[in-house]
């Protein structure tokens, strides 16, 4: 009787194993109660799942562990969230990027600079033409339109590095939660 139970325990273990209910255990070993059926009744036997594969897992950065997203032999995906540690500054960052980039005030703002330092240099343009004023106000004129330009291409910069500052704030922010980088037990 006692050669039948052994078997029924391996024969469990092999179960579990073949269908991809055990591929990794994230804790040294899990112990476990096999109960199988014999002509007097229920018979429990004590044992211990040896993992299939072990994987050791961290983050680059210390810090102080906020939640916990999984318990003790969940079945967990590649990929899947186990640990966030605590990363309030972080959100913090990043919804500030976010809002930098969505900013379109000073784009708006240069874009109609650029246009009234163009319409100004029209009519200065004319009235030179016209010799109803000097090369020197035609001069600064052309100034003004170039000076906007560069500042519309300014703007234009800050958003660019605006989006960077995000994507930075984001990855800082994504390294504070410890993944799965297999799936399994």
């Amino acid at each position: 009787m006692k050669k039948t139970t052994h078997t029924k325990v391996e024969l469990l273990k092999t179960r579990l194993i073949s269908s991809h209910q055990i591929i990794i255990m994230l804790l040294l070993a899990m112990t476990f109660t096999a109960t199988s059926i014999s002509a007097e009744g229920l018979t429990e036997h004590e044992g211990l799942i040896e993992p299939f594969k072990t994987v050791n897992i961290g983050t680059p950065l210390e810090g102080v562990v906020d939640q916990v997203y999984v318990q003790r032999s969940d079945l967990i995906e590649k990929g899947a969230s186990l640990v966030q540690l605590e990363a309030s500054v972080e959100k913090i960052l990043v919804d500030r990027a976010a809002a930098l980039v969505k900013f379109e005030g000073e784009i708006k703002l240069q874009k109609e600079r650029l246009a009234f330092a163009k319409r100004i240099h029209k009519r200065v343009e004319d009235l030179f033409n016209n010799e109803a004023i000097s090369a020197e106000k035609k001069d600064e004129a052309e100034s003004k339109v170039t000076l906007a330009q560069a500042s519309l291409l300014k703007a234009k910069e800050s958003r660019i590095l605006a989006k960077i500052d995000l994507k930075r704030a984001q990855a800082l922010l994504d390294r504070l939660t410890i993944k799965s980088p297999i799936s399994g037990v």
